[in-house]
């Protein structure tokens, strides 16, 4: 579960990417979508001492929710419809 977890949270990121590139309207949505699932994979599997890499990740998606949903960061007149 937690590999299945993993993946999608990469495989969104990696479409988000692509949706960035591409001046998609949905990519924000998916990097929301994608940071919240990472989040609770991290939260989910938790078990033991945390290590750099999760609390990377974690201020990371943490960084991608603030920008987007609070900030508005980057602006739709920049990148995307």
């Amino acid at each position: 579960m937690r590999r299945a977890i993993t993946r999608a949270a990469t495989i969104g990121f990696v479409a988000v990417a692509a949706g960035i590139l591409g001046q998609k309207e949905w990519w924000r949505m998916l990097a929301v979508g994608s940071a919240g699932l990472s989040l609770f994979g991290l939260a989910l599997f938790l078990n033991r001492q945390p290590t750099s890499p999760m609390l990377n990740a974690a201020l990371f998606d943490l960084a991608v929710l603030v920008a987007l949903l609070w900030l508005h960061f980057p602006p739709k007149s920049v990148v995307g419809p």
